[in-house]
């Protein structure tokens, strides 16, 4: 059997995102349309786009619904386009869908919906992400944007052979809510490296980093947009600067999946492929190509958009 291998296997929040340019400055009827296209997106989608476009090589497990309907259509257009190794795990009721209108002239704004999984088509997931992980080896296994109603394929893709210290999670916000607390915890419990905005990080209502390192991940990433972020690793609390670069427009939505897809190339170039050889030096330089990745990323409208490792 040939085995596939990866620099990052990534799952599982998908959908097809639909970005429309306009200007509405000028009034009139009807206002001038500048761009118009549909690319494939969602948290895990942004980030293995960002790891292929920065020179490594990721496999995406993504969520879908029953193959009727129109965004079921543009999610099958979105990920030809896109050129990503997808494995497709029907198990929502019905695909999630984000709209990007992008006014020039007022504030950005996403319009979106999410599928809910079927608790009856979870088995059938589990089974063809293992048979495919069965196939595959990932330096790197992270799950992002990810709902507690989702956490048990999570746990399957961070107990499969081979990821032991290379687990990495970032979960949707609403993990983070007291009434999930309980089963966010029991997952963070698998997890080597986990990074959060600072919302997320709020939620979990420690005191103290060292609160979630006694939960088992040995690397915490804390990012709060503009301000940059801190890490904590090995008993070290030190903050990282956010870069920012010259634009007469900012398009923030997606800067967090850019920065986590830029994280792990890096890491990757550096050849580390596994949280126990990470040193602290390396993380600052990681953290530092991440944050030129999110900040050149902010400069181009649409979730999944950003720059090649040439252009950092």
């Amino acid at each position: 059997m040939k085995v596939k291998d990866y620099g990052v296997v990534v799952g599982f929040s998908v959908n097809p995102e639909v970005v429309a340019v306009y200007d509405s400055s000028g009034g009139g009827e009807k206002l001038p349309l500048k761009e118009i296209r549909v690319d494939l997106s969602g948290s895990a989608a942004d980030v293995a786009i960002a790891v292929n476009k920065l020179g490594q090589r990721s496999l995406l497990f993504g969520f879908k619904g029953p193959e009727n309907g129109d965004a079921g259509a543009l999610l099958k257009s979105a990920v030809h386009k896109a050129g990503v190794d997808f494995v497709p795990l029907e198990v929502l009721n019905s695909t999630s869908i984000a709209v990007l209108p992008v006014d020039e002239a007022h504030p950005l704004h996403v319009v979106g919906r999410k599928g809910d999984v079927c608790p009856e088509k979870i088995k059938s997931g589990l089974a063809r992400m293992k048979n495919t992980l069965s196939k595959s080896i990932g330096a790197w296994r992270v799950a992002t944007g990810l709902r507690c109603s989702e956490k048990e394929f999570a746990q399957s893709l961070f107990s499969e052979e081979g990821c032991i210290g290379n687990r990495v999670f970032s979960p949707n916000r609403a993990f983070c809510d007291l009434k999930e607390r309980e089963g966010l915890f029991e997952l963070i419990k698998k997890v080597d490296l986990l990074i959060m905005n600072r919302y997320e990080y709020a939620g979990c209502a420690v005191s103290t980093p060292a609160e979630i390192h006694r939960m088992g991940p040995a690397v915490l990433i804390v990012t709060e947009d503009a301000q940059g972020g801190f890490y904590s690793m090995n008993g070290s609390i030190r903050r990282f600067e956010a870069i920012h670069y010259p634009c007469e427009r900012a398009y923030p939505t997606g800067a967090g999946d850019w920065f986590l897809g830029g994280l792990l190339s890096e890491l990757i170039a550096k050849n580390i492929r596994e949280v126990s050889e990470l040193t602290e030096g390396a993380l600052q330089e990681c953290l530092l190509f991440a944050a030129k990745v999110a900040g050149k990323k902010v400069t181009i409208p649409g979730s999944s958009r950003g720059p090649s490792r040439s252009e950092i």
